[in-house]
């Protein structure tokens, strides 16, 4: 079967064959995320690989007996990145009848985060006013969505361009344009004058920065990425005297039970369209030049492997 492996560097990747007459479970379709980059380039250390282990941490996959499910960090030397994948050792959940496999990959890691950081770190309720640092991204449209379907008073994102403001409206979020930084708190005002309780943040840097003076009294801060900077400078008093609190997530800190619950919550909304992630897909033959471009930080959205 035909699987993708490890190049020369962590920019590169390799189309290759292997004979795995015992492997029956098809891939689908395989989510492409950051943290393939990072297991490619050994900083996981509780996920090494070898030259000849197949890259791909997530997929979805038919087994021979018919079922469709949803799978993660496949047993080494297997991975998702393949025709065909044994889930001995792998974490599965259930995949609704009828939801496509591509999207259903889509939603699989970014949809565990986005779930986990509003409902475990984010302490979200019902009637919340919840704000999305980074509500274009894939993790942060998800959470966004979840927010909407589960009973959010309010739902803003930040984009940084037009497309990203009308995308967001779209589906029901009120957009806050950060492209400027003068003028980043006045659009935070302008979306919610009350401020927010929750805040999903997966930028840091200083679209934060500019979030803490419109948080409410008991906020919470699900921080979830850093994609504006690894650094920022938050007033003290700001967040002490709001009783603000801020709550690391990361889906390595759950466990296998939180991690299926929140993707089969997500994946039942993106069933009944609820939750809706852009996507376009590539095949096993394209994989070697869509790897060197998201390595170099150029490709953008979210793509799906099809076998």
């Amino acid at each position: 079967m035909k699987v993708i492996r490890k190049g020369r560097t962590s920019k590169s990747v390799q189309l290759g064959e292997i004979d795995t007459p015992n492997v029956s479970s098809e891939v689908l379709a395989a989510g492409i995320n950051p943290v393939d980059l990072a297991i490619a380039g050994g900083k996981l250390p509780f996920r090494k690989l070898d030259a000849k282990a197949t890259l791909g941490f997530e997929g979805v996959a038919q087994t021979a007996d018919g079922d469709v499910v949803y799978f993660s960090a496949p047993r080494p030397p297997d991975g998702s990145f393949a025709e065909r994948v044994s889930l001995d050792g792998a974490e599965t959940a259930s995949v609704p009848d009828g939801l496509d496999p591509a999207l259903a990959a889509a939603v699989g890691v970014p949809g565990i985060a986005a779930w986990s950081a509003l409902f475990d770190a984010g302490k979200f309720a019902a009637g919340d006013r919840v704000l999305v640092l980074g509500g274009t991204g894939t993790v942060g449209r998800i959470a966004a969505q979840a927010a909407i379907a589960e009973g959010a008073s309010l739902v803003a994102g930040t984009a940084r361009n037009d497309e990203g403001i009308a995308d967001l409206s779209s589906i029901g979020v009120v957009p806050v344009d950060i492209s400027s930084a003068s003028t980043t708190s006045t659009q935070l005002r302008e979306a919610s004058a009350d401020g927010f309780d929750v805040v999903i943040d997966t930028l840091w840097g200083p679209p934060l920065a500019a979030t803490v003076e419109h948080l409410r009294t008991g906020a919470r801060v699900a921080q979830v990425g850093n994609s504006a900077g690894a650094e920022t400078e938050l007033s003290a008093p700001a967040f002490r005297n709001r009783g603000v609190t801020f709550a690391g997530h990361s889906n390595f800190l759950l466990t296998a039970e939180q991690r299926r619950v929140a993707y089969e919550k997500v994946a039942e909304y993106a069933s009944n369209g609820k939750i809706d992630v852009p996507l376009s897909t590539i095949g096993l033959e394209e994989f070697p030049d869509f790897w060197a471009r998201m390595a170099d930080g150029n490709a953008r959205g979210k793509t799906v492997l099809v076998p």
